[in-house]
């Protein structure tokens, strides 16, 4: 049967490296904060410009933080917090504000200065309409992200707001200002003119929450009065206002795992919003999950020259390149995103990991060493990679190749992202352990064990790995120990697919075991469980795991098709099997020499009669291999007289084989499957005669046979077959050899319930070969069509058909060697 891996680790890994990315977009672009249209949260150069601006008036350098707040307010001139910081520091600097100005095409000042502070405020995005802590991690973003203004209050206080600049609009020019020429009413609109009609339009959009129309006209003015840094910034506040739906969207497709339509999305957002960095790397996100690796690097390409300041795209880019098998450009990607100076200290370590974890799935030891070496010797994330290093390079193998981790957190001034290691790269390791384990080298699993948990003393995780570690080497009291306080005291499924997929299946069993006994085993877990039950020999516990199985998914609580709930009941059967038999009959257009007689081959046609019983002792099953002991017995009921000629000698022959009584010969033997992945089969027995033209002997025997699409199927009317047979043998007493085979293919139909019950009918081709040195011309070879006919039965609720009848009509010709290859070919087979 299929000893497939256990299949949850693979699903609990996929997107993992993305998850606090996905949490902080989902809140930035919730239903909420789309109705309350947040401005676009500050990336890359505004960014550092602002928190530099921020740290300096923190610490009374006010004049810098005034240099610099003015330089993000240019950057940015759409975010209210920097308005306000720069408000701040020019009071402080005991400084006059410098309000803004929509200057014309022409870049005179104009008298509108008043006006500009009221247009300002329409678009403002208000530091108490958002309650999120500074640093707040993801969770807690998630957690504070609700909207707290009312929405009808704001759009009453944006209507204010713009009216207010209408007012302006008519008022007299301060007295400090040159005074703008007045327009006749025979005179054509200035560009001024238009450029000041349009802006106000714009911003009575934006006050009734029309963002496409506060765009257009932002656009216009633009168009009318030539290029202006405020209005531009206005345009494309509004185009972000508008990015926010498709982004929004965008993230709910990717929860529904619809990623054609969320890649749809969020390209709709970047189109409106290019500059956004948290956009491209959802983007980057979305194509990585469809495995579509060339595409996101291109579109971490693109974020790079969005922001070439920011180290998270570099590193992605560089990731994605590795996985794509480019090494050498993945390592000078990281060697960039290392020798950013604009990193932090904690910055720098958590890349310095991953590259790190990056290095070891490239099998770059000394690479993955001297990068750890850069940190602290009290480091535990360090030393147990040191130590995983020193693993590997001991045991061959590596950790798999992991996305990076983006760690988003939502601050005053945006949602920023920062790379760190996959969450789950400490599962390399703790892989290691069980590797050890599974392969009885319990002194270094503990070794690696204690490592870990001296990492995080507190984890509950390293904690449980650690106590596994000291119950495999006797030291129970210590497990205890190590156990204690654990919540939950069960593992979590992860634990069971880490055991299960590195060669402990006994940990593996044991976990999924815990799981079940405090009941939060899930229906889904149920096939993987008994895959390792089969794998830790322990077929019993299997079976009554493929039972739930079908349980589950009778009841609805696993979503199971009809063929997989078929291969459920297929596996119950073939773990319970321990004794059969089968009766076969087969003509044969040549003469095919019985088994253990000693005589000239005679060219002539054959009836000839099998029957076989095996018992599969239990205790002699392990890990895939098994031991059948079998009785047989075989006779020739009919053979035709005929006469055939020695191509060699010219010597003619006539004769028939024995037939009847007189043919019939027994068989004691045992036979051994080795090995758990292929159908290898040796045996030996025992030919005892009982006719009295049969002949004793004793036979060693080496076969082989697999098959494709040899079983009844569910999931579809018609489907491709193919199977393959060889044997060899000898003969101690008779001194003589064979080898034969068979190879057929064709295409089996399922026929209509309503005719013949799990019945199908398969066209097929054939290529037979056989050697025996008892004949004159040893070889034979011949090729051929036929068809065959199986009807399958007894089957019931937990196990499929157990018996079949197989029919099977062949011709073949020779192709090469002695005539027996060619004629008719039938047999009928009744396995039990």
């Amino acid at each position: 049967m299929n000893r497939r891996p256990a299949r949850g680790l693979a699903r609990r890994r996929a997107s993992l490296a993305y998850a606090a990315l996905s949490a902080a977009l989902a809140a930035a672009w919730s239903p909420a904060a789309a109705d309350e249209n947040l401005p676009l949260p500050l990336a890359g150069g505004a960014y550092r410009v602002a928190q530099r601006a921020y740290d300096e008036y923190a610490r009374g350098d006010y004049d810098a933080a005034l240099r610099d707040a003015r330089e993000a307010v240019r950057l940015r001139p759409d975010v209210a917090r920097l308005r306000t910081l720069l408000h701040e520091a020019e009071t402080a600097s005991r400084r006059h504000a410098q309000p803004l100005a929509v200057h014309p095409a022409s870049g005179t000042e104009g008298n509108a200065q008043n006006r500009h502070t009221a247009r300002d405020a329409a678009t403002r995005d208000t530091a108490g309409r958002r309650t999120v802590a500074q640093h707040a991690t993801t969770g807690d973003a998630l957690a504070q992200q609700a909207a707290t203004g009312d929405a009808v209050a704001q759009h009453a206080a944006t209507r204010s707001t713009a009216a207010q600049h209408d007012a302006a609009t008519q008022a007299p020019a301060p007295a400090t200002a040159t005074p703008a020429p007045q327009p006749q009413p025979h005179d054509a609109p200035t560009g001024a003119a238009a450029t000041q009609r349009f802006a106000a339009e714009a911003y009575r959009a934006a006050a009734d929450n029309r963002p496409q129309d506060a765009a257009d006209l932002f656009q216009r003015a633009l168009d009318a009065g030539g290029p202006n840094h405020e209005l531009e910034g206005r345009r494309d506040a509004m185009r972000r206002q508008m990015a926010q739906q498709p982004a929004g969207d965008a993230y709910r497709a990717l929860a529904a795992d619809q990623l054609d339509e969320a890649r749809a999305q969020i390209a709709q957002a970047i189109a409106l919003a290019p500059d956004v960095m948290s956009y491209r790397l959802l983007l980057v996100n979305v194509l990585i999950r469809q495995q579509r690796y060339a595409d996101a690097e291109q579109a971490a390409g693109d974020a790079i020259r969005v922001d070439d300041e920011d180290a998270v795209p570099v590193l992605l880019r560089g990731y994605l390149r590795q996985q794509q098998g480019r090494r050498e450009l993945a390592r000078a990607d990281y060697a960039r995103a290392l020798g950013n100076d604009t990193l932090g200290d904690d910055d720098l370590r958590e890349l310095r990991l991953y590259v790190a974890d990056a290095y070891m799935a490239a099998r770059a030891w000394q690479d993955a060493d001297a990068l750890l070496g850069k940190l602290p010797a009290r480091d535990g994330e360090a030393n147990w990679r040191r130590a995983l290093i020193a693993y590997h390079r001991e045991h061959g193998g590596q950790p798999p190749l992991l996305a990076p981790f983006l760690d988003c957190r939502v601050t005053p001034y945006g949602t920023v992202c920062n790379a760190q290691p996959a969450p789950s790269a400490s599962n390399a390791m703790i892989a290691a352990i069980y590797r050890a384990l599974g392969q009885h080298e319990r002194a270094a699993a503990l070794a690696l064990a204690r490592v870990l948990a001296a990492s995080k003393p507190n984890e509950q995780r390293y904690r449980r790995v650690l106590a596994q570690a000291l119950d495999a080497n006797g030291e129970h009291s210590a497990a205890q120990q190590a156990r204690a306080h654990l919540d939950p005291p069960a593992p979590d499924l992860e634990f069971a697919y880490l055991a299960a997929t590195s060669g402990a299946p006994a940990l593996a069993l044991d976990a999924f075991q815990q799981i079940d006994a405090a009941g939060k085993l899930p229906p889904r877990a149920l096939q993987d469980a008994a895959f390792s039950a089969i794998n830790a020999n322990d077929k019993p516990a299997a079976v009554r795991y493929f039972e739930r199985g079908i349980d589950a998914a009778d009841a609805g609580q696993l979503d199971a098709t009809e063929q997989q709930r078929y291969d459920m009941r297929r596996s119950v059967d073939e773990l319970e099997r321990q004794f059969g038999a089968y009766v076969s009959l087969s003509y044969r257009g040549s003469n095919n020499m019985q088994t253990g007689q000693n005589q000239s081959a005679l060219v002539g046609d054959n009836l000839q009669l099998g029957t076989e019983a095996y018992w599969r002792p239990r205790a002699l099953e392990h890990d895939g291999a098994y031991v059948d002991l079998y009785a047989r017995l075989t006779g020739t009921p009919y053979s035709a007289p005929s006469t055939s000629t020695d191509r060699a000698t010219g010597a003619t022959f006539t004769g028939s084989s024995p037939t009847g009584l007189a043919s019939l010969l027994s068989a004691f033997g045992v036979r051994w499957k080795p090995l758990a992945g292929q159908n290898a089969i040796l045996a030996f027995e025992r030919q005892q005669a009982i006719g009295s033209k049969a002949q004793s002997d004793w036979l060693a025997r080496l076969g082989y046979s697999n098959g494709v699409g040899t079983d009844l199927r569910y999931d579809r009317a018609n489907w491709n077959s193919a199977q393959v047979y060889a044997e060899t043998g000898y003969y101690t007493i008779a001194n003589t050899y064979y080898f034969t085979s068979e190879l057929q293919g064709g295409r089996s139909f399922r026929l209509p319930e309503a005719w013949f019950h799990h019945t199908t009918l398969e066209p097929l081709a054939v290529l037979g070969a056989d050697y025996n040195n008892a004949y004159n011309t040893p070889l034979a070879v011949g090729v051929g069509v036929g068809v065959n006919l199986r009807t399958w039965f007894r089957e019931d609720r937990y196990h499929a058909p157990r018996s079949y009848l197989d029919v099977s009509i062949q011709y073949r010709v020779r192709i090469a060697g002695d005539d027996r290859a060619t004629g008719w070919f039938i047999r009928s087979v009744f396995n039990f």
